[in-house]
């Protein structure tokens, strides 16, 4: 296909830097001179005579215009425009851990990518996503369109459930309403709270890499607890200090690092009753220094699943009606 399509190509296909259209300068002469509208179009000719490509498939769209394009194409220099892409698409707490804060610095060009855009009336960006946007409707002195609270919301509810209920299903019901968050992984699989959030026993079937298992109850609660077992008491465990970075450590660091907010929020007086009251404070504020999962902005209510025997106490009848003594 690549040699039919391109018979002058000159390169390894497979050694192009990958790029997309999502934000490109076009010099016209060049383009007309290097004729790069005639290899495009052979390309695709030659792709509808021999169906090597779908013409559904990623590859269709940006694979062909690679070839086509194949050592015309240059990348933004870095020290004469500051290009950002993916603001509204990649989350922002994604953008921090892979490039850390200064990569947001100064930017030239900010570029919306997917389906959020600045320009819609109440959008669900992030706040600061949005903010180059922002920026520049002020200085240009453009009217901004509505946004959303900045706050979120403090309206709460708990559905509380038993086994084999159709409580998974009623969940995620709840949760695929626009201004409903029962969890947020509907709108955020990534993002959101796991569905068992609440649940206070372990929650082996999350990786503990994932942001998500920082935001179950149960972790918080026993890594809570294994930090500060080797700590002289009303002191800040060695983990959490001068060495938190340190990479061998079984507890990942981002994780490491909102447990050790719990405990000095505790000042030495850390219980189960404590974790639990500041782990649920922390759910209705959406504090990030404690919980790095957090509902879909817009989210007008918002709450988790509780299961009767999570909570009921020991050796009690797990029924729904028997909970007048939790």
């Amino acid at each position: 296909f690549v040699k039919e399509a391109l018979p002058t190509i000159d390169t390894d296909p497979e050694d192009q830097t990958a790029w997309n259209f999502g934000f490109s300068l076009i010099h016209t002469k060049n383009w007309r001179d290097l004729k790069l509208t005639d290899k495009y179009e052979s390309a695709m000719h030659a792709n509808y005579r021999l169906h090597a490509v779908p013409e559904t498939s990623l590859v269709f769209g940006l694979g062909i215009p690679f070839l086509a394009l194949a050592n015309s194409v240059d990348c933004w220099d870095e020290e004469v425009l500051k290009v950002r892409d993916g603001f509204g698409f990649i989350n922002w707490q994604r953008y921090q851990t892979s490039f850390g804060n200064d990569f947001f610095e100064s930017v030239d060009v900010a570029h919306y990518t997917g389906p959020h855009k600045p320009w819609v009336p109440f959008t669900t960006i992030e706040p600061p996503a949005v903010q180059p946007w922002l920026d520049m409707m002020e200085m240009e002195g453009l009217e901004i369109p509505k946004q959303l609270p900045k706050d979120p919301s403090k309206n709460l509810f708990m559905l509380l459930t038993s086994h084999r209920s159709g409580s998974e299903w009623i969940t995620t019901m709840l949760d695929s309403h626009p201004q409903v968050c029962a969890s947020g992984e509907t709108q955020s699989p990534e993002r959101g709270f796991p569905t068992e959030a609440m649940l206070m026993q372990g929650t082996d079937w999350i990786p503990v890499c994932a942001i998500k298992k920082g935001c179950t109850l149960g972790f918080v609660h026993d890594a809570i607890f294994d930090l500060i077992k080797d700590a002289p008491e009303n002191e800040l465990p060695p983990r959490c200090q001068d060495d938190i970075a340190n990479s061998t450590d079984l507890i990942p660091l981002e994780h490491r690092e909102r447990l050790c907010n719990f405990i000095k929020h505790m000042g030495g007086n850390v219980t189960r009753q404590n974790i639990i009251a500041k782990w649920t404070e922390a759910f209705a504020d959406e504090d990030e220094d404690f919980l790095g999962c957090r509902c879909p902005r817009g989210t007008k209510i918002k709450g988790l699943k509780v299961m009767a025997d999570w909570i009921l106490p020991r050796n009690a009848t797990i029924t729904i009606p028997n909970l007048h003594d939790t």
